[in-house]
């Protein structure tokens, strides 16, 4: 009897890597993404749901979907395809297949660095100012947290403006009591800072405590102190219920916040309302042909892989919102969705722009939220 034999194609190391060396910040922008620095050595793409590119090491991650890696990765994101097509496609006319290549060497993961919050300022009036008079949080919510050592003003070396800027530094603390998490925010409206510090532990959660058995989540520190400010203008005891922050689209941090709270039974989302955001897709080449007859400036060709394309409508924050809301609700708790015109900090700001000119009527409907139960 006749025993078929299959030799399995494939990729040397040389491939690979050449695969990898492909310029992610140039097949970025093929993909019609729009960049921007964000001092700490990444490059932020605009409306992708947490799109982020690292210019040093040629690497990616998208925190809305927790997708990382090279070249390689980020084509099999992009084009939902497989790790074969996608080095194929990378590789391009250079492509030889290479049979049974020898084993790859093992290459242990970087050690994590350990995270290092910027260094106090002598006293945080700037911050204080910044929070209360240009974000519209309330006084008593940022000295709260200020007494709670969650927030303080800090100085960071911008890149940009070549000097020492004050930052609001936002904290998340594990269960030991230790800092693992900082969010800066420049503590001046002309800042360009607006990151994670380096060393940062996204799984550990910025977080205001509560009472009860609620928790919402947030995307920043900012919408979250903006949220309960608006709780307060409701004359809603702000801290009657649990808020958090993910820092991204990721449920990690609700994860690790619920192993330590078990008494938590409900749980709302308040993501952006990510009205402009897009999302590239692949089509096919007819689809490409008929959507360029009709004058269709949304398709477009990766040069890198020859792949058309087209980039739709894609709210990242409420379609995140709801694929965690249906996550949750499958795992027996009640969940919510409280959207935003836009995020929460643009509405408390925009309400007390309109206060002031008298049109109290107009405040966003924070009791909306418990009247509705999630559909799922």
């Amino acid at each position: 009897m006749a025993t078929a034999t299959s030799s399995r194609l494939r990729f040397t190391d040389e491939q690979l890597k050449q695969a990898n060396s492909v310029n992610l910040l140039e097949l970025a922008q093929q993909y019609g993404y729009e960049l921007e620095d964000t001092e700490s050595k990444a490059f932020h793409a605009k409306h992708s749901g947490g799109l982020f590119f690292y210019k040093d090491s040629n690497t990616f991650k998208h925190f809305g979907s927790d997708t990382k890696g090279g070249a390689i990765n980020f084509i099999m994101m992009q084009e939902n395809t497989s790790f074969v097509d996608a080095v194929k496609r990378l590789l391009g006319s250079s492509y030889e297949p290479a049979r049974e290549a020898a084993p790859r060497k093992f290459v242990p993961p970087p050690e994590k660095k350990e995270l290092i919050p910027p260094k106090k300022a002598h006293n945080f009036k700037r911050a204080y100012w910044y929070l209360v008079e240009c974000r519209g949080i309330d006084p008593s919510i940022v000295s709260a947290l200020m007494n709670e050592k969650k927030l303080y003003q800090g100085t960071y070396y911008s890149k940009e403006t070549e000097k020492y800027e004050s930052v609001c530094a936002f904290i998340g603390y594990d269960e030991t009591g230790k800092a693992r998490y900082c969010a800066m925010r420049g503590a001046d409206p002309d800042s360009a800072i607006k990151q994670d510090k380096s060393g940062s532990d996204k799984s550990i959660p910025f977080h205001m405590v509560g009472r009860s058995n609620k928790v919402y989540v947030l995307e920043s520190p900012i919408d979250t102190a903006s949220h309960a400010t608006l709780a307060m203008l409701h004359g809603i005891d702000w801290r009657q219920d649990h808020r958090i922050t993910t820092g991204c689209l990721s449920d990690k941090a609700l994860q690790w916040f619920l192993k330590h709270h078990p008494e938590i039974t409900d749980i709302c989302w308040g993501y952006d309302n990510d009205v402009n955001g897009r999302k590239p897709v692949p089509i096919t080449q007819t689809e490409y042909a008929a959507a360029v007859t009709a004058s269709d400036d949304s398709v477009f060709i990766v040069e890198a892989t020859g792949k058309s394309m087209k980039h739709i409508p894609y709210n990242w924050g409420q379609m995140a919102a709801l694929e965690n809301a249906r996550k949750y609700k499958g795992l027996g708790y009640r969940v919510s969705i409280h959207t935003p015109d836009d995020d929460f900090n643009a509405d408390l700001v925009a309400f007390r722009k309109r206060s002031a000119t008298r049109e109290p009527e107009t405040m966003p409907e924070l009791g909306a939220v418990d009247e509705y139960e999630l559909e799922v």
